[in-house]
């Protein structure tokens, strides 16, 4: 290479060179100058964050201010709700324990109630108890009244309708001589009163109302039953006709005791209807025998020899 190219090559690096010392002589200049410009910008950094920081703890503050009004007022939304939760129940209880009392009131008094009544029940029974001891006396009274008012009565079974040909009183003393004989009587039968038992007239071959005949005097109507008893069978106009002394109806129930009668007949023992409705039976060695009810009459029975 040449001088001159040397030379030259030299001097273009020298003309290089020197810009880049004046450039950087230029740009420390420049730092130098914009040093002051830099602190600046810092402390309108540091305004706007405190200005930012004072936004934000203001928007803070009011958001603080409007959670805590919030919150207030949920307290008292809370509150009241609760209070009106507690104030309900409270209410309910209320109506419970009034009912609760009303009820508890209602049952002490049924209870006196019940207590009163069971006393009153007691005294009911009590009473009613001694009515029914006077009422089956008064019964017992009356019965034996009634029946003592049909003592003089004899009650004929089995005599045809229209027998009597419409006179009664006249019809009975022939009817006695032809049945029992003319000879029980010394003088002419006295009678108070003679009929058909009360009923309406029975067709044509129907059963004969029975006749009630009512004697003046008791010994007349026990003279007329003993006769019947001595012949046994007693027959009018060929039919068989039977005489009973006239009792009550209660009695006439007590005393249906026909087949063990009939029984005591056919077996030859003597027996006899001792009121109200005791049967009386005369044993061989001269005692007597008192049953009261069938099922000591159908024992009594079961004991006789065949």
């Amino acid at each position: 290479m040449s001088r001159g190219s040397r030379r030259g090559g030299r001097r273009q690096t020298q003309k290089t060179i020197t810009p880049f010392t004046v450039s950087n002589t230029n740009m420390a200049d420049e730092a130098e100058d914009t040093t002051p410009t830099n602190a600046l910008t810092l402390q309108d950094l540091r305004r706007e964050l405190q200005a930012h920081k004072d936004e934000i703890k203001a928007e803070i503050g009011s958001s603080c201010r409007e959670l805590k009004g919030e919150i207030t007022t949920l307290r008292s939304e809370t509150k009241a709700d609760m209070k009106s939760l507690h104030e309900e129940p409270t209410g309910e209880l209320t109506k419970l324990h009034t009912a609760q009392t009303e009820t508890k009131d209602q049952l002490e008094e049924m209870g006196t109630a019940l207590s009163d009544t069971m006393d009153r029940v007691a005294t009911l029974e009590k009473t009613q108890q001694e009515l029914a001891k006077k009422c089956k006396s008064l019964q017992e009274k009356c019965q034996d009244l009634e029946n003592r008012s049909r003592r003089r009565n004899v009650r004929i079974v089995g005599v045809e309708e229209n027998s009597e040909k419409g006179n009664m009183l006249t019809f009975i003393p022939a009817f006695l001589r032809d049945v029992l004989g003319g000879d029980i009587f010394s003088s002419p039968v006295v009678l108070n009163r003679a009929h058909r038992s009360l009923g309406p007239k029975p067709a044509p071959g129907g059963r004969p109302r029975t006749i009630v005949v009512c004697f003046h005097y008791y010994t007349d109507k026990q003279k007329v039953l003993d006769a019947a008893k001595a012949r046994g069978k007693l027959f009018y106009n060929g039919r068989q006709v039977h005489l009973f002394p006239d009792v009550s109806p209660e009695v006439g129930k007590m005393r249906t005791s026909a087949n063990a009668r009939r029984q005591l007949r056919e077996a030859g023992i003597k027996y006899a209807f001792v009121y109200p409705a005791v049967i009386k039976i005369l044993n061989q060695d001269g005692s007597t025998t008192s049953l009261s009810n069938m099922e000591e009459i159908n024992g009594f029975i079961k004991t006789i020899p065949k």
